[in-house]
């Protein structure tokens, strides 16, 4: 599949976010989270995996995951979405993935 599809087109879903994080001001909520989490089981075609920082929900890392996303949402307030991006692009992914995330891979 190639790149831009994969954007536009992807199999499977990771949702990140937290059914307990509140932000003070924004959109960020655990009633947003839910609330995506069930349009896109409601809707989505392809898999959808939920991935609660927290831990309430599937999993609360990308590698206990059943199988490589095509496609992540993170949904967490500003710091904890940086945190858990860059905690997330370091992990270690198949070697097809790598060529999404560094072409010098």
């Amino acid at each position: 599949m190639s790149e831009v599809k994969i954007l536009f087109e992807p199999r499977n879903v990771v949702l990140i976010g937290s059914s307990k994080i509140r932000e003070k001001v924004g959109m960020t909520s655990p009633w947003l989270f839910e609330s995506v989490i069930h349009n896109m089981n409601k809707f989505f075609e392809g898999k959808t995996f939920v991935l609660d920082i927290k831990g309430e929900k599937d999993c609360d890392q990308l590698k206990d995951l059943p199988e490589t996303p095509d496609l992540g949402v993170i949904m967490l307030p500003p710091k904890a979405s940086i945190q858990q991006s860059e905690m997330h692009a370091c992990t270690s992914w198949h070697a097809s993935e790598k060529k999404l995330l560094r072409p010098d891979v």
